[in-house]
């Protein structure tokens, strides 16, 4: 039995900065119904205040989503893309990955690539993760009964890829510490970065939201360019004086 639908019009959505909390409980709401519905959201193309088309993400450059979780945030990277742009899109529960295939499908999206693949700095060709029964609290395991998944690191990635300058877009629960302490390379092709921070703990040592914002800044050459809560957009300090 196929699912009902359901159109939403919403003034702004994630990842809009300036227009505060709607957009994130607008996302909060998406995600919740989306196991039940098939949900399409229509909204506009600039962030609150803004006259000119968001450019957050740059429809000419290549995109590297981390936590893809239901797939709302690649369907509304791979809209903004140019023809021939690709994006990828790495999440590490392996439940959500059809999931993800199917929001981008519905919404006729293939230039979107998704990979069941978690971030990881330690090492392993692999981590364990604890998989929910939703998409809410899924993360890295500290425990021994996890589900396996394949690991890799942001620098390996672009290996791969053969990718010179992209856009990243992260929502790791804090994984995000590993590539903001360990991979200054990878970060160094990148021009903008669209980031929920968490407060973590990474190698021995405990991170705030503001100590990993400050670490792009002074450490990654980035500037931090919008911000509501633990969700902010940095550009590379030479992209924003060009």
């Amino acid at each position: 039995m196929s699912r009902k639908s359901i159109l939403a019009f919403f003034d702004h959505f994630y990842p809009s900065v300036k227009s505060g909390g709607p957009a994130r409980s607008a996302l909060g709401f998406a995600e919740l119904l989306s196991n039940q519905f098939e949900i399409t959201v229509v909204t506009s193309n600039h962030d609150f205040g803004d006259e000119e088309p968001d450019p957050r993400i740059v429809s000419n450059q290549p995109v590297i989503e981390l936590g893809a979780s239901l797939g709302f945030v690649s369907s509304l990277i791979g809209s903004r893309l140019n023809k021939g742009v690709l994006g990828l899109s790495l999440e590490a529960n392996p439940n959500l990955i059809p999931v993800i295939n199917a929001t981008l499908s519905l919404n006729h999206l293939a230039n979107m690539r998704v990979r069941n693949l978690a971030i990881n700095y330690d090492g392993q060709p692999g981590v364990l993760f604890n998989v929910a029964t939703d998409n809410l609290v899924s993360r890295l395991s500290e425990e021994s009964n996890g589900t396996a998944v394949e690991a890799t690191t942001l620098s390996n990635l672009l290996d791969e890829l053969k990718w010179q300058r992209y856009t990243l877009v992260s929502d790791i629960e804090g994984a995000e510490a590993g590539f903001l302490l360990a991979d200054a390379g990878a970060l160094q092709m990148c021009q903008t970065v669209i980031i929920e921070l968490h407060a973590t703990h990474f190698r021995g040592k405990d991170y705030t939201i503001d100590d990993l914002g400050a670490i792009l800044v002074k450490q990654h050459n980035f500037q931090w360019v919008d911000r509501d809560g633990a969700v902010a957009v940095f550009k590379k300090a030479s992209s924003c004086a060009e």
